[in-house]
């Protein structure tokens, strides 16, 4: 089993209680990875000058955050981005969105 870990930092300090761990099973080949969709939900309190970061780490180098690029055939679909951060305002204010693609071309299926 390989372990991932990822939580937030406000203003490059860790946010307290924010880390998730998932664990991804051993691949089967080298043409057979394991897969997973992990999910996070943070509710901050921030100022209008702060900025928010994602880290993390790994137990084995050879976890990747992986994307695809769109494609025709066999089917057509969009392009599958390795993050995807969603921003919302608690207090009533706008929706934000946000989506991060980790395009790199030699590691693309």
């Amino acid at each position: 089993m390989v372990s991932m870990q990822m939580y937030g930092l406000i203003n490059g300090t860790d946010v307290a209680d924010s880390a998730s761990r998932f664990g991804l099973p051993a691949r089967k080949s080298s043409g057979d990875p394991s897969e997973l969709i992990g999910a996070m939900n943070i509710f901050l309190t921030l100022d209008a000058d702060d900025y928010i970061e994602v880290a993390g780490g790994v137990s084995d180098v050879g976890v990747e955050l992986w994307y695809s690029a769109s494609q025709t055939t066999p089917f057509p679909r969009p392009a599958i981005p390795s993050v995807i951060l969603t921003i919302n305002s608690v207090s009533g204010g706008s929706l934000v969105v946000y989506m991060f693609l980790h395009n790199k071309t030699d590691k693309q299926q």
